[in-house]
């Protein structure tokens, strides 16, 4: 039997989620050298900084959902019982990834309806995974629109942060970029980068309960 201890998954996740904000949370405190003089960073290396941060917080979300998920079907259940049937039985956690991947080289954990959909295949009305993730549909979304722009200078990922960038401000601000817009406050005095912490925090929560 494979060891399919979803706790050990989640303390993980949350260390990688401290580390990845700590980033964040310092990088007003750093220096550089302008005109001779030690000054606080500038605000482009700051947007940068903010950027990492969240691509860090965003590759571990996926190695969350990756890890845990090959754990439900080698028959880990999360503290509700779910899920409450298994439609595979494979031999390790090493098979139950190779199943997922099949000809693939990797298992796309980025899109949540397509998630939802895989969960259907393998587990009872795809719980654990469909009511958390349906429930934070919206940001977990967001969140890829904004690892795209990141990562990908193509001009659909442009157009598509723009859009989101009017939704959240009701216009297109000059100079937005996404560490900029990561560390704008829309509510709770919080920024938009500790928002989506704190939703794949609670998310994860849900589906090792």
């Amino acid at each position: 039997m494979p060891n399919t201890k979803l706790v050990l998954v989640l303390k993980e996740f949350k260390k990688s989620v401290q580390d990845s904000l700590d980033i964040a949370n310092k990088a007003t405190q750093y220096k550089e050298l302008r005109k001779g003089k030690y000054r606080q960073i500038s605000k482009p290396i700051l947007y940068s900084l903010n950027e990492l941060s969240f691509l860090k917080l965003f590759i571990s979300w996926e190695h969350f959902l990756e890890q845990s998920f090959i754990r439900f079907m080698c028959g880990a259940k999360n503290s509700a019982g779910f899920p409450k049937e298994t439609y595979a039985n494979p031999k390790s956690l090493e098979h139950a990834l190779s199943m997922l991947k099949q000809k693939q080289r990797y298992v796309d954990w980025t899109i949540v309806s397509d998630v939802i959909e895989r969960a259907r295949l393998y587990f009872q009305n795809g719980e654990p995974f469909s009511t958390a993730l349906g429930q934070a549909s919206t940001y977990l979304t967001e969140m890829k629109t904004i690892r795209n722009r990141i990562v990908h200078e193509s001009k659909k990922a442009e157009e598509e942060f723009h859009d989101l960038v009017r939704q959240k401000f009701g216009h297109l601000p000059r100079g937005m970029v996404p560490g900029k817009l990561l560390m704008s406050n829309f509510s709770a005095n919080k920024t938009l980068l500790e928002q989506y912490e704190i939703v794949v925090l609670t998310v994860a929560e849900t589906l090792v309960g």
